[in-house]
This record gives structure tokens, sequence and C-alpha cells, in this order.
């Protein structure tokens, strides 16, 4: 039966060029339509128990014989329940809808013989139950070609049979043939488009698999609400989530450094592009950051416009990345920023005082007579001294405060939120915890300090100035002091 099947289906051009794709397609083809066929049975079990002995019952009025007529019609799909629920029932799926479409179909045959119904309809009712309930039950095309030449067969040989006047020829076979072709067509038509669903599905599954086993992380959202649809192996383990936690989750839950703001950003430059790539930084299910470079294009994705992310994660290289900048913007002996950088955050907290008036102090600070450590002691001895120093600084400054080696011997410190008095109380413990501290080999070394706080008229240049000018006055009342400069006038405390 599969052989025939697949020569009609080669003959109409439906048969796939692949035989062994051609079986695997008739296999599934009516594995799905398992369930569709036990539905119709239990419809045709229903019509049978209301329509059908309606009519029988208007034509023949004879409830013996209805009895007997009915039994043998709903043996038909009763039989269908029963295979439909066995082992065997793939198997030989085919033969047991013909069966029981010959069991339903010869009711009206038995029925015409113990009744006085009209021939015209007895030739009608006897042969389109077989075609009818083959089309229902979404029976291939091969199979719908090959029962219409057996009913057609079927009908000129009980035609002549029982010698039916030409007139109910004519009308009777009129109905059957409107019938036949009309459920020919539907079943053609359906068959083309089980096979075109049939390789779409077989190309997802197959693509679906590839996207499996990708290294790169690969994620399908809706446009519209930003929820995944979709995400392959890849995606989850660096996520950190299971593929249901995902599904139907928003993106801006899931990562919320990427918040609805930037998702609109990037629906935007979408619709206008249709392709965009960033960096981003996001954390897993566990809170643990990581680095993913995504590339993101619009598509269409079971039916509704969605967005296709493929990501690679990034982390090594982004870290690597960083710490090259970080060393671009420190001192390499004592790990301080360098003069460069320390000028950027000066910059900022310039912009920050003329927006919102903040109170910010500049530290300029100088190792007294450091010359003598570095020609007396060695250089070695000179960078030691640099770090301790550096340490010191960094202890007695917060988080929030920019400190700096600004170059030589010089340290520089930013303080924001400070005005002078408070920036001279850190210089001020600054220089005394150095002054106590005593060095092995060299000995004491002092600090001198000059304070500037920013003021309105102060350019970046002028700031600096007034400190610089601090200091050296410091230096001059005999170092290891801290001199705070005032607009015009410099203060010594």
């Amino acid at each position: 039966m599969q052989k025939i099947i697949i020569k009609i289906n080669e003959l109409f051009g439906l048969a796939f060029g692949d035989e062994m794709l051609e079986e695997q397609y008739n296999n599934e083809y009516l594995r799905l339509h398992k369930e569709q066929n036990i539905l119709t049975a239990k419809v045709v079990v229903f019509l049978y128990f209301t329509y059908v002995p309606l009519v029988y019952i208007l034509i023949g009025k004879d409830l013996e014989k209805l009895l007997f007529i009915s039994v043998i019609g709903l043996s038909g799909p009763f039989f269908l329940l029963y295979a439909a629920r066995k082992e065997w029932y793939e198997q030989y799926q085919v033969e047991i809808l013909f069966l029981a479409a010959l069991l339903a179909g010869s009711t009206p045959l038995i029925m015409y013989n113990i009744t006085t119904a009209d021939r015209t309809f007895f030739l009608v009712d006897i042969l389109l139950p077989f075609f009818v309930i083959s089309t229902m039950y979404g029976i291939t095309f091969a199979f719908s070609f090959f029962i219409s030449l057996i009913l057609l067969l079927f009908f000129f040989n009980l035609n002549f049979l029982y010698a039916v006047s030409w007139d109910d020829f004519v009308m009777s076979a009129y109905t059957l043939a409107s019938g036949v072709v009309i459920g020919f067509i539907a079943a053609y038509i359906m068959e083309k488009t089980a096979r075109k669903l049939f390789v779409s599905q077989l190309h997802s599954k197959e693509l679906k698999n590839i996207l499996e086993y990708l290294k790169d992380a690969v994620a399908i959202l809706d446009f519209e609400s930003a929820e995944y649809l979709y995400a392959n192996k890849a995606a989850l383990e660096i996520n950190g989530y299971s593929y249901e936690e995902l599904m139907g989750t928003p993106l801006y839950v899931v990562h919320p450094t990427i918040d609805k703001k930037r998702i609109e950003q990037i629906k935007t430059t979408l619709q206008k592009e249709e392709s965009f790539d960033d960096v981003f930084e996001l954390r897993d299910k566990n809170g643990n950051p990581y680095y993913i470079h995504a590339v993101m294009q619009l598509a269409r994705y079971k039916g509704k416009k969605a967005v296709v992310i493929t990501s690679s994660n990034v982390t090594k290289y982004k870290k690597h990345q960083m710490e090259i900048e970080e060393m671009a913007v420190r001192d390499q002996l004592t790990g301080l920023y360098n003069r460069y950088k320390f000028t950027e955050y000066a910059e900022l907290f310039m912009h920050q005082f003329k927006r919102n008036q903040m109170d910010v102090s500049l530290l300029i600070c100088d190792i007294d007579h450091f010359k003598r450590v570095n020609d007396i002691h060695g250089h070695l001895a000179g960078d030691a001294v640099l770090k301790q120093i550096a340490n010191i600084l960094q202890e007695n400054t917060r988080e929030s405060d920019i400190v700096a080696r600004w170059g030589g011997e010089e340290f520089a410190v930013l303080l924001p939120m400070t005005d002078k008095q408070k920036a001279y109380a850190v210089a001020k413990k600054i220089t005394q915890q150095l002054a106590a501290r005593t060095f092995p080999n060299i000995g004491k070394v002092t600090l001198s300090c000059g304070v500037a706080q920013l003021q309105e008229e102060d350019t970046l240049s002028s700031w600096f100035m007034r400190a610089d000018e601090a200091l050296y006055k410091a230096k001059e009342d005999g170092r290891n002091k801290v001199v705070v400069a005032a607009s015009k006038k410099q203060e010594a405390f």
C-alpha cells in the first residue's frame, strides 16, 4: 500500500525525490492525524445515532430493520476507536481506515435490500461515505485517488446490476461526480499544504538542532514586548536560567542593565538599519557579571515580528581590555591615577560644580627634599618612599576621592563635596601621619601641600595654579606644612 501511494503521488507531482523522505512524510502525516481520526470516529458515531437513524425511520419506518442497519453502520467507527488505541494502529492505519469506511458505507446497501428506498438515493448514499470519510480522516491524496477509482467501478457495476433508468443514472452520476471532484481537489490541496508544512517543520527542526549546538548564544525576542520566544543551549548556560524561566519573560526583567529606554533605542535603530551590535555588561541568574558582544537583526518567527540576537561571551577579552585601559591611566609604580586621568576627573568635577554648585577642593603635595633620598639612598629607596606615601594618601581619603601621582615626587588629590577647611584637615592628617613614620635607612620624610577650593571664577588652569602657588608657599614657609589658597591670597594654617 505504501509503494502504491508513493507511485500515485509521483504521478501527480507530489512525492518527494528522496524515497526515504517520502516514507518519512507518510509516517509523520499518519501519526499526526491519529487524534483527528479518533475525533472523527466519534463524530461518525454521533451522526449514526442521530441523523442517519432519523433518515432511515422516515424512509423505511421499520424499527427492527433500523436497529440492524445502525449496528452494522456503527461497527465501522467503533472499530476505528478500538484500533486507534492499539500498538499496531500506526503500522496498519490505512487498512484500518479503509475497513472502517467500508463498514460504515455498507449500511446503505443493506438498507436498500431490506427497505423500499429510492434507487437514486441508494446509489449516491452507498458510494459517497467512502470518499467523504476518507477525506474527513485526512488520508493522503494518493489514497483518495485510489478510492475514487474503486467508487467509479462500483458505481457502474451497481447501475448494471439494478438496471437503473437513464434519468436516475445521470442524476446519481452527477451527484457522485460532484462530490468526488470536490473531495479530490480538497485532498490534493490538503496534501500540498501538508507537504509544505512538513518541509518547513523539518527545516525548522534541523535549524533548531544546529542552533542548539552552536557555541554562540542565540535568542529570539518578540519585537514589541521584548519577551523571549527562543533561546539555545549556549544562551541558557550563559544566563543561568532554564528554558521555561526565560520563555515569555521580557529582556529587561532578565537583564535589568538593559532597561526599557535602552530597548526602545535599540528598536528604533533596528527599524532604520535592520541590524544593531554592541557590547553589553550583563548579570546571570546568580548575579555574576559578564560581557557579551551581541548582534541583533529583525526577522519573523512563528508569524511574529522578532529580533534575533546572536551573542558571544567576551568577558575574558573585555576584562583584558579594561586592564589595558586601566594601565593606560595608572601610574605603574604606585598604582595611582596618572596626570592624564586626574585631569579628566578634574574637568568632570568642574562641570558638576557649575551645574550643582558642589564644593570641590584640590590638594597638590610634594615630598620635601626628595632629591636627597634618591641621591643618598638610591632610586629603589626613593621608589619605596613613593609607594608608602601613595598608601597613606589612599588610606586617608574616601572611595569617591581621586588620588593621582601628579609627576615625579608630586601627588594630587580631588575631594568632591569638600570645602577648603575640610580639605585642609585631610591634608594635615596626611602630613602628620607621614611625619610620624620612620623609613629604614632613610629616616624621616615630610610632605608639603597646597589646598585650593574651586571658585566661581576659576578655570581648570587657574584652579591648579592657585593650588600650586599654595604648595610653593608651604615650601617657602619651612616645608612640612599645609597652605590653603584663597581666591586672592594664600591663607597659612
